[in-house]
C-alpha cells in the first residue's frame, strides 16, 4: 500500500514539475523568445515576401488557444498611412509537418476577432488588395482548415469610372475554410446599414478560386436597395431606379471579381423606375438571369421574366399623365422587352397594352398595340384642343424611336362628341382614321393627319352663325390644317352645304369656309341665331324665303381675326315691329354682307299699299352707320344715321313727303332707345310744298311719356318763326299745344316760291303773326286755336282771291287798290280757319274779310269793302253792283259774298237792304270796323 501511495506521489510531483516547466518554458517563450525573435521574424517574412507592411502590437502563444496576436494592423507599403486590415485579436495554431517536398504547415483554426477590412477601387481600376506572391525563395505550405470571424466590418469603395460609390458591411459571423493557394470556401452573414431604411441583410455561401479569380455563391438578400447599385454600375439615360426595396434569393458566379452572373428571383417592393419619358411605381416579382461586368455598362444581359400589380406609371407628357397598372406580365430581355399582357386604366377608363420594345436602354425601338376607351373630360389638356365633352375609343399601334419619333396610327371613335373653339364646334358621334406623330422627347406632337367621317353631327364654323345639324360629310386633317371634303346638314330645317378648309399654323386660326343654303326659313334661321344676334333683332318679326351663300376667311389683324362675306336672296318676305302700326310686306332683296357691313340695293317692298324702294348699307354693328335712301311715290328720303350707344346722330338727311321737304338735316338723339330722351337737330333748307321756310333749328325733350319741343326756329324769306309745343303720350287721347310766332316774313318772295301766277309777281310785304294751337295726335279733326296775323309794307291786291274780286268782280285794277297793310285774328277748330275781323287797307279801301276757309281749300266769306270815291268812279262794271253800292261821305261800301275753292273762287254782290241799313247801322259799323281810310 506504501508503495503505491508512493508511486502515485512521484507520478504527481512529477506531472507538477512537468507543468511548471511548461508554464516556466511558455512564460519564458512569451518574455522573450516569442515577442522578439518569432514576432520579428513572421513580421520581417511577411514583408520581405510580400507588398504589405504588419504591425503586431503583441504576440504570446496559450496552452489551449494556440497563438494569440493583438491589435494586428496591415497596410501598403506604398500606403502605410491606409490600413487594409486591422484585428483586436486573432487565435491559431500551426503544426510543423515534415515533408520531402518542403516544410508544411498545418493550421487547424483561425478565430478572428473585431477585424476590420478596407477594400477600394481608385479610378483606373485597381484594388487595394493583391494575392500575395513570394520575391525569394520559398514559403513553407500552409494548409488552414478554418477560419472563423466574429464582430468585423468591411469597409467598401469603389471609384472607378467615377463611381463614388461606398458601403461599411457589418459581418456578425462567418467562416472561411482555405485550401491555400488554390482556394477558399466561405459561408457568413451580413448587414449593410441604409439611411432611413432597414438595413440590407445577406447570408451567403460559395467558394473563390484564388488562381483565377473566380467566384461562386449563393445568396440571400433582404431589403436591398437597388438603386444605389444599380444606377452606379449600370447606369443609362434611358433606365433610372430611383427609389426601391428587393428581395433575392439567387446563385452568383462571378469571373475575376468583374464579369458577374446571377441566376435567381426578385421580388421588389414600392419602386420608383424611370424609363422612355415614363416613371413606374409599385412592387413586382421576376425571375430570369442577369450578368455584367462592373464598371461597364455595355455589358449588361439579362432574362427575366416578370409580374407587375396595383402599380402606377406616371408620364413625362402633356397629353397623358398617369395609367393605373391593375397587372402586366412579360419578358425583359438585353435586346428585346416584350409586354405580354397589360390591364389598367387611363384617363379612369379602361387601357390594354402589348407590344415589344427593341434596345430598351440604349436605342429604344417601340412598338405597342393599344386598346382604351374613356371620357374625354379626363384627357390632360383636353380644353386645349377644344374637347369638351365625349367618349373615346381607340385601337391604335405606337411605334417609333428616339432618332425618328414615334407615331401613334389606328382608328378612334368618339361617342358623344363635343368639340369648342372660336372657329369650329361640332357635337355627335365620329369616326377618325389616322395618325399622329410625336417628336423624339415624345412630350410634343410633331404631325397628324388622317380622315373624320360623321353622321348625324351637329357643327357650328362661327359663334356668329347657326349650327348645321344632322351633318354628315368627311373631313381631311393633317398637321396644322383641316380640310372640309363633304359636309351637308341642316339648318333651321333647310339643307346646307358646307366646304372649306382650317389653318391652325396660323394665330389665330385660319379659316376658309364656304356654306350655301337654298330655300332657308328666315324666321326659322333667326331662331337657331346666337343670343347675341337675336337681341339685336329683338324688335323685328321677319319672314320669308331666302337663298344664301357665305364665305369665312381669316384676316392678318388679331384684334378682328375673322371676316365674313356672303349674299342673301329674300323673296315673299314680311317684317313687323313695335315702331310700326302695319307690317312691312312683300320684301324682295338681295343682300351683300361681311362682318361689319350690310349693304343691299333697289330692295323694293310695300307698306300700306305703297311700293318702297331702298338701297345703301349698315357698317360698324358695333356702332352702326346707315348711310341709305328710301323712295316711294311721295317720299324721297336719303341721309346717314350713326347710333353710337345710346345717341343717334343724324347726317345731312334730305327728306320729302309730298308737298313737305328738308335737305341737310343734322342732328342727335339722347337715349333713343329709353323713356327719356333728347333730341337736337338743324337742316339747312326745309320746304313746305314750293315755299322755303329756310333753316330749320329744333330742340325736343322726351320725360316719361311727355314730349316738348323747346325750341323749333324756322328762318323763312328773312322772317324768323319761332315754335314751342308738347305731346302727351300718357293720356288716352294724346292731347298736343303747339304755339307758333312768326316776324318779318318777306311775302314776295315767299309768293315768287309759290308762282301762284304772272300776275301775283308784284305782291310784297312783311308777314308777322302768332296763333296757339292744340288737338288731339290719334284725331285728325281735333285741332283748334286762333292768333292773329299781319302784313306791312306791302301790296297785296294781286293775291288770286283779291285780284278776282277787285279786278273781275269790280272791274277795277288791282293796282289802284294799293293794298299795303293787312291784319286780324283767327280761329281753327273743324278742320277750318274762322276770322272776323281780318282787314285789308290802303290810303284808298278798305276791305273787311268775315268767314273761313277749309283745310280742304273751301271759301265762306262775307266780305265787306269800303273804297275812295273816285276809285269807284273808274269801275267799269259799276252798273251791275250800283243797286249793291252804299255812299258815304265821299266813299263808297259794297258787301261781296265769297265761296268756292282758293283754285276756283266765285264771287257774288249782296244788295244792301234798307231795312238792313236802318237797324243794323251799317254804316256806323263799317266805320268802327274799316276806321277813317281817307284821312
Amino acid at each position: 500500500m506504501n508503495k503505491i501511495i508512493a508511486r502515485l506521489y512521484i507520478i504527481f510531483i512529477s506531472l507538477v514539475i512537468i507543468i511548471a516547466s511548461s508554464y516556466l518554458l511558455i512564460w519564458y517563450l512569451n518574455q522573450s523568445i516569442i515577442p522578439q525573435k518569432i514576432k520579428s521574424f513572421l513580421i520581417q517574412s511577411i514583408e520581405k515576401q510580400t507588398n504589405y507592411t504588419v504591425k503586431i502590437k503583441k504576440l504570446k502563444f496559450n496552452l489551449i488557444k494556440g497563438f494569440e496576436l493583438s491589435d494586428i494592423i496591415v497596410a501598403d507599403k506604398q500606403k502605410p498611412q491606409e490600413t487594409l486590415f486591422s484585428a483586436d485579436k486573432i487565435y491559431f495554431k500551426a503544426v510543423p509537418v515534415p515533408s520531402f517536398s518542403g516544410i508544411k504547415v498545418m493550421v487547424p483554426f483561425i478565430d478572428v476577432l473585431s477585424a476590420q477590412a478596407t477594400i477600394k477601387r481608385d479610378e483606373k481600376g485597381a484594388w487595394n488588395i493583391q494575392p500575395a506572391s513570394v520575391k525569394n525563395g520559398k514559403l513553407p505550405q500552409i494548409y488552414i482548415i478554418r477560419v472563423s470571424f466574429s464582430g468585423s466590418k468591411i469597409f467598401f469603395s469603389d471609384n472607378y469610372n467615377n463611381a463614388a460609390f461606398s458601403r461599411t458591411i457589418d459581418v456578425p459571423e462567418g467562416k472561411i475554410g482555405l485550401s491555400l493557394p488554390r482556394a477558399l470556401s466561405f459561408s457568413f452573414s451580413a448587414n449593410a446599414p441604409n439611411d432611413n431604411s432597414p438595413a440590407t441583410a445577406v447570408s451567403a455561401s460559395g467558394n473563390y478560386y484564388i488562381q483565377n479569380k473566380n467566384l461562386s455563391l449563393t445568396i440571400d438578400v433582404k431589403d436591398l436597395l437597388p438603386a444605389d447599385y444599380l444606377n452606379v454600375y449600370s447606369a443609362s439615360d434611358n433606365f433610372k431606379l430611383t427609389s426601391g426595396s428587393l428581395d433575392i434569393k439567387a446563385a452568383i458566379s462571378a469571373v475575376g471579381l468583374k464579369k458577374i452572373k446571377l441566376n435567381g428571383k426578385a421580388q421588389l417592393y414600392n419602386s420608383d423606375i424611370a424609363a422612355l419619358n415614363a416613371r413606374l411605381r409599385g412592387s413586382g416579382n421576376a425571375h430570369g438571369n442577369i450578368s455584367f461586368e462592373i464598371g461597364n455598362p455595355d455589358s449588361l444581359f439579362y432574362d427575366i421574366n416578370y409580374n407587375i400589380a396595383n402599380a402606377m406609371a406616371l408620364l413625362d407628357n402633356p397629353y397623358m399623365d398617369k395609367i393605373r397598372i391593375a397587372n402586366s406580365s412579360g419578358t425583359l430581355q438585353t435586346k428585346l422587352w416584350d409586354i405580354k399582357t397589360f390591364e389598367g386604366s387611363i384617363y379612369e377608363g379602361p387601357i390594354t397594352l402589348s407590344g415589344t420594345i427593341a434596345n430598351p436602354l440604349k436605342d429604344p425601338k417601340v412598338k405597342i398595340n393599344i386598346a382604351s376607351e374613356f371620357d374625354i373630360v379626363n384627357l390632360k389638356n383636353s380644353k386645349n384642343f377644344g374637347l369638351l365633352e365625349g367618349i373615346v375609343k381607340i385601337d391604335a399601334v405606337l411605334s417609333g424611336d428616339k432618332k425618328t419619333g414615334y407615331i401613334i396610327k389606328g382608328v378612334s371613335g368618339l361617342k358623344s362628341l363635343k368639340l369648342g373653339s372660336d372657329s369650329f364646334s361640332a357635337e355627335g358621334n365620329f369616326d377618325i382614321r389616322g395618325e399622329f406623330g410625336l417628336d423624339t422627347t415624345g412630350k410634343t406632337i410633331s404631325h397628324y393627319k388622317g380622315t373624320m367621317l360623321f353622321d348625324k353631327a351637329t357643327i357650328g364654323v362661327s359663334s356668329s352663325l347657326p349650327f348645321i345639324e344632322n351633318a354628315k360629310g368627311e373631313v381631311l386633317f393633317q398637321t396644322k390644317s383641316a380640310t372640309i371634303k363633304d359636309l351637308t346638314g341642316y339648318v333651321s330645317g333647310s339643307r346646307v352645304f358646307v366646304s372649306g378648309n382650317l389653318d391652325y399654323a396660323k394665330e389665330p386660326a385660319g379659316i376658309n369656309i364656304k356654306i350655301s343654303a337654298r330655300e332657308l326659313d328666315v324666321n326659322k334661321l333667326i331662331l337657331s341665331l346666337p343670343d347675341t344676334i337675336k337681341e339685336k333683332l329683338a324688335d323685328i318679326n321677319l319672314t320669308g324665303i331666302a337663298d344664301l351663300d357665305i364665305e369665312i376667311k381669316n384676316t392678318d389683324k388679331k384684334s378682328e381675326p375673322f371676316t365674313y362675306k356672303g349674299y342673301i336672296k329674300l323673296s315673299a318676305g314680311s317684317a313687323s315691329t313695335a315702331y310700326l302700326k302695319d307690317s312691312i310686306n312683300d320684301i324682295n332683296a338681295g343682300l351683300i354682307f361681311e362682318k361689319d357691313r350690310l349693304s343691299w340695293d333697289k330692295l323694293s317692298c310695300s307698306y300700306k299699299n305703297n311700293l318702297y324702294i331702298s338701297s345703301g348699307f349698315v357698317s360698324r354693328f358695333d356702332k352702326p352707320v346707315i348711310d341709305a335712301s328710301l323712295e316711294s311715290k311721295d317720299l324721297n328720303l336719303k341721309g346717314i344715321v350713326t347710333i353710337d350707344g345710346e345717341l343717334l346722330n343724324v347726317q345731312g338727311l334730305n327728306a320729302s313727303y309730298k308737298t313737305y321737304s328738308i335737305a341737310g338735316l343734322n342732328g342727335y338723339v339722347k337715349n333713343f332707345r329709353q323713356p327719356n330722351l333728347q333730341a337736337v337737330f338743324q337742316a339747312a333748307n326745309l320746304k313746305l310744298g314750293k315755299l322755303n321756310l329756310g333753316s330749320m333749328n329744333l330742340g325736343l325733350i322726351k320725360e316719361d311719356k311727355l314730349i316738348s319741343a323747346t325750341s323749333l326756329t324756322l328762318n323763312p324769306y328773312g322772317g324768323v318763326v319761332n315754335v314751342t309745343g308738347r305731346l302727351n303720350l300718357e293720356a288716352e287721347k294724346k292731347p298736343y299745344l303747339i304755339n307758333i310766332n312768326a316776324n318779318n316774313i318777306d311775302l314776295q318772295k315767299a309768293v315768287l316760291d309759290a308762282k301762284l301766277s304772272s300776275k301775283t309777281e308784284k305782291i310784297k310785304g312783311l308777314i308777322s303773326g302768332a296763333a296757339a294751337l292744340n288737338g288731339y295726335f290719334d284725331d285728325e279733326n281735333s285741332l283748334k286755336g286762333n292768333g292773329w296775323l299781319q302784313v306791312q309794307e306791302g301790296y297785296l291786291g294781286d293775291f288770286p282771291v283779291v285780284y278776282g274780286l277787285v279786278d273781275i268782280l269790280l272791274g277795277i285794277p288791282a293796282e289802284y287798290l294799293t293794298l299795303t297793310d293787312a291784319f286780324g285774328n283767327f280761329s281753327i277748330s273743324n278742320k277750318r280757319l274762322y276770322t272776323s275781323d281780318f282787314k285789308m287797307l290802303s290810303q284808298k279801301a278798305a276791305i273787311l274779310w268775315e268767314g273761313s276757309v277749309g283745310f280742304d281749300g273751301t271759301l265762306d266769306f262775307n266780305i265787306t269793302g269800303r273804297f275812295a270815291e273816285d276809285i269807284v268812279k273808274m269801275t267799269t262794271n259799276f252798273g251791275k253792283i250800283a243797286s249793291a253800292v252804299l255812299k258815304e261821305a265821299g266813299a263808297y261800301i259794297v258787301e261781296i259774298r265769297l265761296t268756292g275753292t282758293i283754285d276756283k273762287p266765285k264771287y257774288s254782290v249782296v244788295p244792301f237792304a234798307v231795312e238792313k241799313m236802318l237797324k243794323e247801322k251799317v254804316v256806323d259799323k263799317i266805320k268802327d270796323a274799316l276806321g277813317k281810310i281817307f284821312d
